[in-house]
Order: structure tokens, then sequence, then C-alpha cells
């Protein structure tokens, strides 16, 4: 069946209706739908994203059509999308929904993200109590931890944090620690 004549309204309802599995299949037979998962399946668009695996794809389409760039944005982030976001950060605050972005890619070990986010002064890693260390300690995430306590904007003598470490066991995070305090 030829896509190409549908209206993108009728191509939006049906997409409600797909699972993402379908929507997958069906975005790969139609150049039309990709940038019609993006608006009509907003909240899961990020899942999307990573089974496409496209960049060169979501660049174009970022570049045709009209989403709410904040969208776009936290898809990026969810999606651990690292060249995209290099190319999208002046385009958005990173530092919205009180750094959510920072607190996002600290807590799922996106190192890249995170390192990129780092670079912005409008982020704030300490936001939410230093929330994106605490959950990279909490998560046993060595190599973000590491990047957080390189940036002077960290709080690194939070008491919750290291805490956190010592209930888990996690002696490498609490060595860590230790060595960067003295």
């Amino acid at each position: 069946m030829d896509l190409s004549n549908i209206s993108e309204d009728i191509l939006g309802t049906i997409i409600k209706f797909l699972d993402l599995k379908d929507i997958t299949n069906l975005s790969k037979t139609n150049k039309k739908f990709y940038p019609l998962v993006l608006l009509h399946y907003p909240f899961k668009n990020y899942k999307f994203l990573k089974l496409t695996n496209s960049d060169t794809d979501f660049n174009i389409i970022l570049k045709n059509i009209n989403i709410n760039p904040e969208v776009i944005f936290k898809t990026i982030i969810i999606g651990n999308k690292h060249k995209l976001l290099k190319n999208y950060l002046n385009k958005v605050d990173p530092s919205l929904d009180n750094n959510w972005a920072i607190r996002k890619a600290s807590k799922k070990d996106y190192y890249e993200i995170v390192k990129l986010l780092l670079e912005d002064t409008r982020v704030d890693p300490s936001s939410g109590e230093n929330w994106a260390i605490r959950s990279a300690v909490y998560n046993k995430s060595i190599k973000i931890v590491k990047l957080l306590l390189e940036d002077p904007r960290v709080n690194f003598g939070s008491n919750y944090s290291i805490i956190t470490a010592i209930k888990n066991n996690d002696l490498p995070m609490v060595n860590h620690y230790y060595y960067h305090l003295h």
C-alpha cells in the first residue's frame, strides 16, 4: 500500500493504535512516517528513536518539522544520543525542569551526555540537593561520579552520597570519595 497519498491526520490516528514494533516496521516503508511518529507518539518517541538508531534521519527531521524543542531535547537525552545533543544545546536551555537532563543522564550512566551537559554553564549539577551525584553513587556509576566530582559546581561533601556508597558496600566508590577529599 502506498502511504504517500494518505493525509498526515489519518496516519497520526493510525500510529496511535500501533505498538512500537509495528511503528518501527512501518517507518521503514515510508520516509513521510518517521516525523509523524515524533508528532503523534510523543511519550514514547525516545523508544522509537532508540529502535531506529538513525541520527542522520533524526537530524533531517529536526530541520523539517515543528516539534516543541523541549520534547526533542528530552528525547535526545533519554535516547542517549550525545552526537545529536552537541548540535542541539543552543536551541534549548539544558537546565530546564530543575536540571532534569543532568539528573537523568547521571542516573542512567550516560557518560558522554553528562560530559556535554557539564560543559554548559547553564547546567547546575548540584540541583536537587546534588541529585546527579547521589543517583550516580546509588547506581554505582563510578565514571559519572568521577566526572561530577571534577566539576566545581558539585558539592562532593554531601553526606548522603558517601552514606549511600557505604550502605551499598561500594568500596571503590568510598575510596574514590576519600582520595578526592584529601
